[in-house]
């Protein structure tokens, strides 16, 4: 399943990680870390001057890196 990392898609990525994570309480991904993983990838993008127009279907990789701090590649 495909959903967009958007504002308007806020309930229905709440659902698929609430799914997902099921009872777990470490190792979780919640809709604040994809938001923040969505922006971290934006700017990777821009810094690299990829045009917005050719961005359409990039896919980025969320990594939790030391301390808690997470890396896109």
């Amino acid at each position: 399943m495909k959903i967009a990392i958007i504002e308007q898609n806020r309930d229905a990525i709440t659902a698929v990680f609430d799914a997902a994570n099921g009872e777990s309480q470490v190792n979780t991904v919640d809709i604040s870390t994809a938001f923040l993983a969505t922006v971290s990838a934006e700017f990777i993008l821009h810094d690299l001057g990829i045009p917005e127009a050719m961005r359409e279907g990039a896919k980025a990789q969320y990594i939790e890196g030391e301390a808690g701090q997470p890396t896109t590649r």
